[in-house]
C-alpha cells in the first residue's frame, strides 16, 4: 500500500517527514477493504491519510485506490478513523457507492 501511496504523490513534494499506521479493514462502499493511514509533512502542513484499495472485481490487479486526507497534529498515530469519521470527510466516505 506504501509502495502505491508514495508513487501517486511523491512528485507533489508533502510526503516528508513520512509516517506510516498499521495496515487497516475500513467499510467503504459496503464492504470491509484493505487500508492504511499515513502522516505527511510537519507543522501546520501535517496530513493524516487514509488509503483504500478497492479492487476490481472482473480484472485482475486494477481497481480504484481511494485517498482521503485532513490536517492533523504532528504527534498523532497515523488512523483511518481520522479522516474517516472527520467532519469534513465522513459524509463523503459514507455516501461513496460503486455501480
Amino acid at each position: 500500500m506504501e509502495q502505491l501511496f508514495r508513487k501517486g504523490f511523491d512528485d507533489q513534494g508533502v510526503l516528508e517527514p513520512f509516517v506510516a499506521g498499521e495496515p487497516e479493514k475500513v467499510e467503504i462502499a459496503g464492504a470491509k477493504r484493505e487500508a492504511q493511514a499515513f502522516r505527511t509533512n510537519r507543522s501546520l502542513a501535517t496530513s493524516n491519510w487514509c488509503v483504500v484499495k478497492i479492487p476490481a472485481e472482473k480484472i485482475e490487479n486494477t481497481g480504484l485506490l481511494m485517498t482521503l486526507r485532513i490536517g492533523s497534529k504532528e504527534d498523532r498515530t497515523p488512523s483511518c478513523a481520522l479522516s474517516l469519521e472527520a467532519k469534513a470527510l465522513a459524509p463523503l466516505a459514507k455516501s461513496f457507492r460503486l455501480k
